[in-house]
């Protein structure tokens, strides 16, 4: 599957300071670039009232993301008290 990665979530990213939580979130973006389809990513929820906005749930972290049917849009990674209030 395609990935882009908005330049929200490259922030996001450099401002976790976990290293094992920074590793989590490499090797979930190098399942998602394996998989076809939606349904063969773990952890993966719809969100409610939004068409194409999805969420991972990393522990407590969660990336947002929006699908349509080329690519995947990586724009949020927070933790999950946050990303709610910022995403989408």
């Amino acid at each position: 599957m395609i990935i882009e990665i908005d330049d929200s979530f490259k922030k996001d990213f450099l401002k976790i300071k976990n290293n094992d939580i920074r590793k989590r979130i490499i090797s979930k973006i190098e399942t998602i670039e394996k998989v076809d389809f939606l349904d063969e990513i773990t952890n993966i929820k719809k969100l409610k009232g939004f068409e194409k906005y999805y969420r991972i749930r990393l522990g407590d972290y969660r990336i947002g993301f929006e699908y349509n049917q080329e690519k995947i849009i990586l724009i949020r990674v927070r933790s999950r008290k946050d990303i709610y209030n910022i995403f989408p």
